[in-house]
């Protein structure tokens, strides 16, 4: 809801407050960690991958959402997540296949 109402506060590093991150390995990726909740794995987190495209006014795409564990794996699965939206982006454009 505080999305709809544009109220997200973006995050310019891992150090600061806010909702909203760059993609550190892939610089056209946002991503908003949403949720922690049990799974069958243990804790997951909920992630949401978007792009706000700079040549396309008021659109966002969404990438991919997709849920990563905590720690040392779940940083090489979020790695993976971002390079699968970031391939998204390119096959929306008709860059790539998929």
């Amino acid at each position: 809801m505080r999305a709809q109402v544009g109220e997200l506060v973006y995050r310019p590093n891992r150090d600061a407050e806010g909702d909203v991150a760059l993609s550190h390995i892939r610089p056209r990726v946002l991503e908003i960690a949403m949720t922690k909740q049990r799974g069958e794995e243990g804790e997951q987190h909920t992630r949401f991958y978007f792009t706000e495209p700079a040549h396309e006014e008021g659109v966002l795409l969404k990438l991919l959402m997709a849920w990563k564990r905590p720690g040392r794996v779940g940083l090489e699965e979020q790695n993976g997540q971002m390079i699968q939206a970031d391939r998204r982006l390119d096959w929306h454009y008709g860059e790539t296949d998929l």
